[in-house]
């Protein structure tokens, strides 16, 4: 966690593990109902990534999901994006985090080619 209160979920603090890999369970699950299934069996989608930045409310609603690195294909960004709008809600803080309001974080889709 940075000062700034971003959190990384590749680096997240021990108390708050089950929150995030939630977190990452449930946009995964929303994920595929995004993901550009045939774009990826045509070769189109090769290895990349997508970063959507997003607001957690102290409540768990996600806020303003952006792309803030672009895999260059507008469905695809789109798709990553989509998924954590419909995720829309995470459950609460842990109460830690709940002093700050609102957390913001850099959720990474890694695409690998076949």
């Amino acid at each position: 966690m940075s000062s700034e209160g971003d959190i990384s979920l590749a680096t997240i603090p021990q108390e708050f593990a089950i929150y995030f890999l939630n977190m990452r369970k449930k946009v995964g699950e929303r994920w595929m109902e995004f993901f550009p299934v045939f774009q990826y069996y045509q070769g189109i989608i090769k290895s990349g990534e997508v970063v959507v930045r997003f607001i957690v409310d102290e409540y768990g609603n996600v806020i303003q999901p952006t792309v803030i690195k672009s895999y260059g294909y507008s469905i695809l960004d789109q798709s990553c994006v989509n998924a954590i709008e419909y995720a829309r809600n995470f459950g609460p803080l842990p109460e830690k985090l709940r002093t700050k309001k609102q957390i913001v974080v850099d959720f990474r889709f890694i695409y690998i080619s076949r």
